[in-house]
């Protein structure tokens, strides 16, 4: 795919439908509504393409981390309980580099007879 006279690799293609719509939207997006779209992306930048019978919309950025959509949006709640996850996550890491190490010694000590 071209597009600003650069290659893009489609990353995904598809249809999609308005299921349920929630909170307040700068556009109109009825229940049932139907588009097509088009996912693109090259050197880091990240193509949007939508489409229905009346309009095409395309949206150039970035793609951005859970912890940076958090933040954007100020959802500290949110932001904390990954935080929480995330040092549970490291010191489960810990304990197993350190329950790995402790085995290898162990091995070590057994295969490698003394004097």
């Amino acid at each position: 795919m071209v597009l600003e006279d650069r290659r893009y690799r489609i990353t995904e293609a598809s249809d999609a439908r308005v299921c349920a719509v929630e909170g307040e939207l700068t556009a109109a997006a009825p229940v049932g509504d139907s588009f097509g779209y088009i996912d693109a992306e090259a050197l880091g930048k990240l193509y949007s393409v939508e489409w229905t019978e009346d309009e095409i919309e395309f949206y150039r950025g970035r793609r951005m981390s859970e912890r940076e959509v958090l933040q954007a949006f100020g959802l500290k709640r949110l932001l904390v309980a990954m935080e929480k996850k995330e040092t549970v996550h490291k010191r489960h890491a810990q304990f197993a580099a350190c329950c790995l190490a402790l085995a290898l010694l162990s091995f070590l000590g057994w295969a490698i007879p003394l004097g």
